[in-house]
């Protein structure tokens, strides 16, 4: 990590792409020849979490995000820290692999 902060994502599609930013909280469209941006309602992330957190504790609801969902994040994040700190591309098991793995040595 570097001391510039990019929060971006691109999604490409057949007939344009999205660019999202999420530091300044827009969503920019281009499509054939034209392009829009559109604000997005400014939201700290954190604040949405514990706000589903505890909705889910208030309904008996489970979480949008399971703890295998977590499980894995939390391997291919490691994963991206290792490749970095080797500076070398790791590859990505799949997910079943993974919790196997995470429920053997835990």
């Amino acid at each position: 990590l570097g001391p510039t902060r990019l929060r971006k994502i691109l999604v490409i599609a057949s007939e344009g792409f999205i660019l999202g930013d999420f530091i300044n909280q827009t969503i920019f469209y281009y499509e054939e020849g034209w392009s829009r941006e559109k604000p997005i309602k400014p939201v700290e992330p954190l604040d949405l979490e514990i706000s589903h957190f505890l909705e889910c504790v208030q309904t008996s609801r489970p979480p949008k995000v399971t703890l295998e969902d977590s499980i894995y994040c939390l391997h291919v994040a490691l994963l991206c820290e290792k490749s970095s700190a080797r500076n070398c591309s790791l590859s990505i098991p799949q997910t079943e692999r993974v919790l196997k793995s995470a429920s053997r040595s835990g």
